[in-house]
């Protein structure tokens, strides 16, 4: 039977050799293999229902369709082809003709098929596979847009395209995009551009199989998914969530920015990246695996979900010095970025630098060496302080400066982890914070540690602020603890925020080996209290309190500057 359709401009293509020509009256016709004479795709009588011929070659209106069971004769290619659609209405086919190619717009496989040929889509060319089904490609398959921009090479269905022959991308406007079920990767090449979005997945079958070009890239957006599945692979730009903005603007539904989402599951892999760009997604790391970053770092595009990296993550910026950066954007969640595994040297001797208005919070035990820089914005260090041995920034110095905040409820601790805060003046000062947040933004109270099996030591240097809060109870209240010394600086301030009225006789507010210097000024002492300065501590006392001999006590810190006396004895 026919199936009738005028087309009413004409098109030229050149692919794989072959040139495809549509004219204005173009008639499509539905060619039924039946394989009656010998296994040839050009033979006249393999094709029955209703002609008895061949799909035209060129002709983009003939869909092939095979049906039933497979017949003994399987279609085999002798040269390339060209139609608009192959049409599986049932398993068991397969198409052969190694080293020759099928040029359609669309494959329909609701069964186990195979091509053994190569085939190319084109024209944003699209794949459906039924659901507990698997189309695997042995030749070669090359996505391809046609040069126009005029549409994706999509994957849907629940079922699985298989591809274990070669597979190349002609443009990256165009790129690999799975919708729904699985796109496997056993292929050789790096094809190189991928999208994944809705319910779709990619899935790798061996290592080394996406494609780590400058101009390459990983897509997952919504709900999809890339399943690394155990193996290894090194990528140009990952983006979860988030899209490149240069590259897909053009595919439908998307946008700079991206929808948001995604997820990408280590399994015990590795996945390294030129960078990492996150909106609202998620890397897993179930049964181990790590995410490497190299000179790209990190980039995090604001939303309402906070973006999470759940595995180890491993410094891998070849460029002596430079480290990782990350640019975490300050969007509507909490925490902006969270890293829950540790951080690690991948190449060389690696640091890390914070930028960006976000909210950044490292949990895991790292053991990166080169340090640490906050230059914009806030990090949280929420490893577990039990064990005093490890450290949430490894073991270098951490730097905090003009603008930027250092908090959390964990511990830094290493040979040379000392903290340093240093603003740029009374209007950008470098604050140390100790507390977190949770993921809906309330605080919570806690101590931050410098220093355990190392005494480590923290400086307020310059225009620099301790800031301490206190729970809604006023029961409560942060702690800097340090290992070592703190030292302040004669500009350092101290801030307290105080939600409700104190009643306990005395708070303390920071533990030390030894102190140096004094604050400038203390803002909110509440009425009442004291601030009392001893030689391992710093406490809030109710001023009823007897005080101790030979300490020093700060009385009345306001706008007139701070009041010293010794306690009486």
């Amino acid at each position: 039977m026919r199936n009738a359709v005028n087309r009413r401009a004409t098109l030229s293509l050149a692919v794989a050799g072959v040139v495809f020509t549509m004219s204005s009256s173009v008639q499509a016709a539905n060619k039924f293999w039946d394989g009656d004479t010998d296994n040839l795709w050009t033979t006249g009588n393999n094709w029955g229902n209703p002609t008895g011929t061949a799909p035209t070659n060129g002709d983009f209106g003939d869909i092939a369709i095979f049906a039933g069971t497979p017949t003994a004769n399987q279609p085999t290619l002798t040269a390339s082809r060209g139609i608009q659609g192959v049409d599986f209405q049932s398993g068991g086919w397969s198409i052969n003709g190694t080293g020759f190619t099928l040029t359609t717009r669309s494959i329909n496989s609701p069964g186990n098929n195979t091509f053994n040929a190569g085939f190319q889509t084109i024209y944003g060319g699209t794949i459906f596979v039924g659901t507990g089904s698997t189309l695997t490609v042995n030749g070669v398959a090359t996505h391809n847009g046609g040069g126009n921009n005029d549409g994706i090479n999509s994957k849907t269905g629940e079922g699985t395209v298989r591809y274990n022959g070669g597979i190349s991308v002609f443009n990256p406007l165009n790129p690999i995009t799975t919708n729904a079920g699985i796109t496997e990767l056993n292929n050789t090449g790096t094809p190189g551009y991928f999208f994944v979005r809705n319910t779709g997945t990619v899935k790798l079958a061996k290592s080394n199989v996406i494609g780590e070009a400058a101009a390459h890239y990983f897509v997952v957006d919504n709900s999809g998914l890339l399943d690394m599945n155990g193996f290894s692979d090194t990528i140009g730009a990952l983006y979860v969530g988030a899209s490149n903005g240069t590259n897909l603007d053009s595919v439908p539904g998307n946008s700079i920015g991206g929808v948001g989402g995604g997820t990408v599951a280590l399994n015990g892999g590795t996945l390294t990246a030129r960078s990492v760009n996150l909106k609202g997604g998620t890397v897993t790391a179930v049964g181990g695996g790590t995410l490497n970053a190299q000179a790209g770092g990190v980039v995090t595009i604001a939303d309402a979900n906070t973006s999470t990296i759940n595995s180890t993550f491993g410094l891998a910026n070849s460029t002596a010095g430079a480290g990782v950066t990350f640019n975490v954007a300050n969007g509507a969640a909490a925490i902006d970025l969270s890293l829950t595994g540790p951080i690690v040297n991948n190449v060389g001797t690696g640091k890390i630098t914070k930028t960006g208005l976000g909210v950044f919070s490292v949990s895991g035990a790292s053991t990166f060496t080169a340090g640490t820089t906050v230059s914009v914005g806030t990090l949280l260090v929420n490893n577990s302080p039990a064990v005093t041995t490890e450290s949430g920034l490894g073991s270098g110095a951490v730097v905090v400066s003009g603008g930027a905040t250092l908090g959390g409820t964990g511990r830094i601790n290493g040979a040379s982890a000392n903290v340093t805060a240093t603003g740029l003046d009374a209007s950008t000062l470098a604050v140390i914070n100790p507390g977190s947040i949770d993921g809906a933004g309330a605080p919570i109270i806690g101590t931050l540690s410098v220093g355990g099996s190392v005494a480590n030591n923290v400086t307020l240097g310059d225009f620099s602020s301790l800031v301490i809060d206190f729970s809604s109870t006023g029961l409560t209240n942060d702690v800097l603890a340090v290992a070592g010394a703190l030292s302040l600086s004669s500009s350092s301030v101290l801030s307290l925020n105080i939600p409700t009225e104190l009643t306990l006789p005395s708070y303390t507010l920071a533990t030390f080996s030894s102190l140096s210097g004094t604050f400038s000024s203390v803002s909110n002492l509440p009425e009442g209290y004291d601030l009392i300065i001893d030689a391992d501590s710093i406490d809030l006392v109710q001023n009823a309190a007897v005080p101790e001999p030979a300490s020093l006590a700060i009385l009345g810190a306001g706008a007139m500057g701070l009041l010293l006396r010794r306690r009486n004895a």
